[in-house]
């Protein structure tokens, strides 16, 4: 997303995969903005896409914009695990759809994903966000639903899954799915 001024109108994806030539030392992964609004032309967009598929993320990682005035109107979506062997992923928090105190206007996805190598979260998943202003809401037909997916062998969570948010309310229905 943004930083705390201008919109993006199309599709975002961001995709985190470490290389030895290329070291990484990341905090926190927002897909949205940092206090700034994520509504693409297309409210239908599966979109922000955050991909992490090789790293270690210090803290969290967050489908959505961080801060209140970070709304999202859109689908985030939040793919954990590596596609190739060697491509391993340890979140040292947790793993929200919504974002941190950021409203999404739309349904979340998130996947945590073990079937090609080790991924472990080290605390919680979320379907939701973040904090009371952190929800998931209905808009222009779409439910506001969330969607969590902990899939394949490797995929180790050290803590819960939630289909809601960690104190962000979620309008719509919540689906959970642990294994194939």
């Amino acid at each position: 997303g943004s930083d705390s001024k201008g919109n993006i109108t199309q599709q975002v994806t961001l995709n985190v995969k470490e290389s030895t030539s290329c070291p990484l030392d990341i905090k926190n992964v927002y897909g949205g903005g940092n206090q700034a609004e994520y509504a693409p032309t297309n409210a239908s967009l599966t979109s922000p896409a955050v991909n992490i598929i090789k790293a270690t993320i210090k803290e969290n990682v967050f489908g959505g914009g961080l801060g209140t005035t970070a709304l999202s109107v859109s689908h985030p979506t939040v793919h954990v695990g590596g596609t190739a062997s060697g491509e391993t992923v340890n979140v040292n928090v947790s793993v929200y759809g919504g974002g941190s105190a950021a409203p999404v206007e739309g349904s979340t996805s998130v996947t945590v994903d073990g079937n090609k190598e080790s991924v472990t979260v080290h605390s919680h998943v979320f379907g939701g966000g973040l904090g009371a202003t952190a929800k998931i809401k209905k808009h222009n037909g779409s439910q506001g639903n969330t969607d969590v997916k902990i899939i394949g062998e490797k995929a180790l969570l050290e803590a819960n899954v939630y289909g809601g948010g960690n104190a962000g309310d979620v309008e719509g229905n919540t689906y959970v799915q642990i294994g194939e």
